[in-house]
């Protein structure tokens, strides 16, 4: 599920259909509305700082919820419209900008994840992050901005976090 800054709506991925679809909902204890309908599985909302827009990942596949396939980022409107393809080749939407022009999401394969930046008026990709040897996951956006934090895993049972500037340089390790 994903709040918004202020804790006003909500976003999350439900399976009452059938399959998972995103829901949104007005706190408190506003009714539950479809925002996607479809066989295909929608999963990971990210609600946008306006609360206008939410990003997800859609995966044909049954078990969609699992990480280790290729599948595609989409935008909808939350009060409603066709969903606007994102990015085709990513795996998961990870983080807004607080102004909304940009968007974080996990990439990769086989085991190898890596950050990329979707700017989606544009369509513009742009690699960030990438790790040579372990798996990376969970990029968020510092709340200005200028930061990403996210994990790498140096073992099953075990992962370091770092951070990086937003705009460039090399990643901190903020943990062993």
């Amino acid at each position: 599920p994903s709040l918004t800054v202020d804790g006003a709506h909500l976003v999350y991925s439900s399976t009452r259909a059938g399959n998972a679809d995103i829901w949104y909902r007005s706190l408190p204890g506003g009714q539950d509305r479809a925002i996607t309908v479809s066989p295909k599985h929608e999963v990971w909302p990210i609600i946008s700082p306006d609360a206008i827009r939410a990003i997800y990942g859609v995966s044909s596949q049954a078990d969609g919820l699992v990480l280790d396939r290729l599948g595609s980022i989409f935008t909808s409107a939350i009060a409603g419209g066709v969903p606007e393809a994102g990015c085709s080749d990513c795996r998961r939407p990870e983080s807004w900008s607080k102004d909304g022009r940009y968007q974080l999401f996990l990439w990769g394969n086989a085991g190898r994840n890596a950050v990329g930046l979707l700017e989606p008026a544009s369509g513009k990709k742009v690699d960030l992050i990438q790790h040579q040897e372990h798996p990376i996951s969970s990029p968020r956006l510092s709340p200005d901005d200028r930061w990403i934090a996210f994990y790498e895993y140096t073992s099953p049972q075990s992962r370091r976090i770092w951070s990086a500037p937003f705009k460039g340089s090399v990643p901190i390790p903020q943990s062993e």
